[in-house]
């Protein structure tokens, strides 16, 4: 059987190579009926569109690159992929997933870039770049977005959940059921590089100053490389014996993510420290774990976030304005379990 070519579609359907090239991309100016038919001409035919060729005559690749600071099977980062895929996928468009988890992987990664031309943009998440980095990018005119990085600086255009703000509230919720010295626990950190999270620690320590607490009730339980660990589980471990040692003793914590909360609050339960009555604990993410374990945290939404950060890449790369090229969304605190007023002896 001879495969039907874009010849034969374009004379079945009556128009040119050219509009049948514009109407099955779905990104020319083709009128709705004329790309009906079109459509109409290749599925009698059995015509299939070659991406590729597209490609070549359009001097774009079709793909846009996402830059993950951590795994892609992730919480954030699977959410932020669906919600990426959910804008370009039904635009034509390809995703580049790849992963930097050290500084190393991270110079390797964009020492290649100018070599590749793999994509007509990209969309970093959650990693802060370096001012080589950041000139790389203006040097090679690609198309960027940050999601959820600590700075918009890097980026043409961004969009970020607004951690100090989150932290604020929580700190503000602590403070106002009597608690009167307060922790925030880190999680051992994947990469060894600034990226979104990072903020959370003096997003803290600014609300806490900010409500009247002395810096010394103000403790940051500082957790190294998860490399330094055999599990996240040891992890906790070792935060909550920092936390039953501590001699101000804090009552109410802060943790930077709710999947370490969780594991945290099992841990301070084996040492006898019961939640909420001896520890009020508040988690950071609204992660598929907190409703399960009735965790007070802190509210983002990764897919809205990958959504809005797919629509602005999507912007970029047809040249189109962008009316608020940096976002930043506020979070918003659920209350659950785990914390509840000072109890006084």
């Amino acid at each position: 059987m001879v495969r039907a070519t874009i010849s034969d579609v374009a004379a079945r359907a009556g128009v040119s190579e050219a509009t049948v090239s514009r109407a099955l991309r779905g990104n020319g100016k083709v009128r709705e009926a004329t790309r009906a038919k079109v459509r109409r001409a290749a599925e009698e035919l059995h015509f299939s569109f070659s991406r590729s060729a597209a490609s070549l005559a359009s001097g774009k690749t079709n793909r846009v690159t996402i830059l993950l600071s951590a795994g892609m099977n992730t919480w954030f980062s699977s959410s932020a992929l669906q919600g990426i895929y959910e804008v370009l996928a039904p635009q034509g468009y390809d995703l580049v997933p790849c992963v930097a988890s050290s500084k190393r992987q991270l110079k390797d990664f964009f020492a290649q870039l100018p070599d590749s031309k793999n994509s007509d943009g990209m969309i970093v998440v959650s990693i802060d770049l370096n001012e080589e980095q950041r000139a790389e990018l203006r040097e090679l005119a690609l198309p960027s977005v940050g999601l959820n990085t600590p700075s918009q600086g890097c980026f043409d255009a961004s969009v970020r959940i607004d951690d100090r703000e989150g932290m604020t509230q929580a700190v503000r919720l602590l403070v106002s059921l009597g608690h009167e010295c307060l922790a925030f626990v880190d999680e051992p950190a994947r990469a060894d590089f600034e990226y979104s999270a990072s903020v959370r620690a003096d997003g803290f320590r600014r609300a806490g100053l900010e409500c009247g607490l002395d810096e010394s009730r103000l403790v940051h339980v500082a957790m190294p490389l998860l490399s330094h660990y055999e599990s996240m589980e040891e992890a906790a471990s070792v935060a909550a014996t920092k936390i039953v040692s501590d001699s101000t003793y804090p009552t109410g914590i802060c943790v930077r993510t709710d999947a370490f909360a969780v594991l945290l609050i099992d841990q301070l339960e084996r040492c006898g420290v019961q939640v909420p009555r001896d520890i009020s604990i508040i988690g950071f993410d609204d992660s598929t774990v907190a409703p399960v374990a009735h965790l007070t945290t802190i509210r983002q939404n990764p897919v809205a976030l990958g959504r809005a950060a797919a629509d602005r890449i999507l912007r970029l790369m047809r040249g189109e304005p962008l009316p608020l090229p940096h976002e930043l969304v506020s979070p918003s605190l659920i209350l659950r379990r785990t914390v509840d007023r000072l109890r006084r002896s």
